[in-house]
């Protein structure tokens, strides 16, 4: 919104950049306020910076920046494996994202994707565009047989990725009584 109640905007002063483009944006006068919508094709995965510029009546000018980031996309896993420790299993993968930092990681046995459980970042902290992770399967509930897990992470933005590869791993029991 533009506004000057003194001697009132100049609607032909009233300018739009995004990453120095002027673009055309329509503004309407409600009530000394120039209210503008700025619609456009989606912008490009990054930093943009927008410029609007004004003038009132009588030639007084206003300059204003802001700056915005955009990132719609979530992380990639890849580099999934699993391997025995203990009586239990290890998942660990690769999370990576482009733009800014991974900020979580869960996993999910055998398609059951109401029960996600936490990983963590090998080096104790989610803090990097590429984090190696990992989480302990509890096999305690699994049966003697094949089973998969799928891991899929989240970046600072808040979007979470796909989920990675499906692995499969084995669990196998020995009989007691023998």
């Amino acid at each position: 919104a533009i506004a000057d109640t003194d001697s009132g905007v100049n609607q032909d002063s009233i300018g739009v950049y995004v990453d120095g483009n002027q673009i055309v944006v329509p503004c309407v006068e409600d009530s000394e306020v120039w209210l503008c919508e700025f619609t456009s094709d989606p912008l490009a995965e990054g930093d943009h910076e927008f410029v609007f510029l004004a003038a009132d009546i009588t030639g007084n000018n206003v300059t204003e920046t802001r700056y915005y980031f955009v990132d719609s996309n979530g992380p990639v896993i890849a580099g999934t494996h699993v391997e025995s420790i203990g009586i239990n299993q290890m998942v660990t993968a690769m999370a990576e994202d482009s733009l800014t930092s991974i900020s979580e990681a869960v996993f999910y046995i055998d398609g059951n994707y109401e029960t996600p459980t936490q990983m963590e970042a090998t080096d104790d902290e989610f803090d990097e565009l590429f984090e190696l992770v990992e989480g302990e399967i509890d096999i305690t509930n699994l049966t003697s047989d094949a089973h998969w897990v799928e891991v899929k992470a989240k970046d600072e933005a808040g979007n979470w990725g796909e989920l990675g590869d499906p692995i499969t791993f084995y669990v196998y029991r020995q009989c007691e009584g023998f």
